[in-house]
């Protein structure tokens, strides 16, 4: 069992991690498996389109409709810059051999991209 204060150290290094409802998208959006029981109100999970891709949409709207149209029971999390680069870092580290995918309007402009393009065009 763990006591409060290693909840809360926890708590804090997943808030680090997992965007929460509160979070603008920095200047992305992503989509998360929804858990209403957690205190961010997802499992952890980011939701991926084809074999292990992370889609990061350019507007929440945007992100709206793809999760509609998928039917998922999910929700639409800001990527903040420190997001960004925990992703990035993932993805570099190819763990699972994850991958990012930039979506411009639908799925139709769409481009994988590797990590150093993140770095060089969208981290501050």
């Amino acid at each position: 069992m763990l006591n409060n204060k290693t909840k809360k150290i926890l708590e804090k290094g997943l808030s680090e991690i997992l965007p929460n409802e509160s979070v603008v998208g920095e200047p992305f959006w992503t989509l998360m498996e929804k858990d209403e029981k957690s205190e961010s109100g997802t499992n952890g999970s980011y939701i991926s389109v084809g074999d292990n891709i992370i889609p990061l949409f350019i507007s929440k709207k945007i992100a709206m409709e793809q999760l509609e149209r998928l039917g998922s029971n999910g929700v639409v999390r800001g990527v903040s810059q420190q997001h960004l680069r925990f992703l990035k870092g993932l993805s570099e580290q190819k763990l699972g051999n994850m991958k990012l995918c930039i979506i411009l309007l639908d799925e139709s402009q769409a481009m994988v991209v590797e990590p150093r393009f993140v770095e060089d065009y969208f981290l501050i």
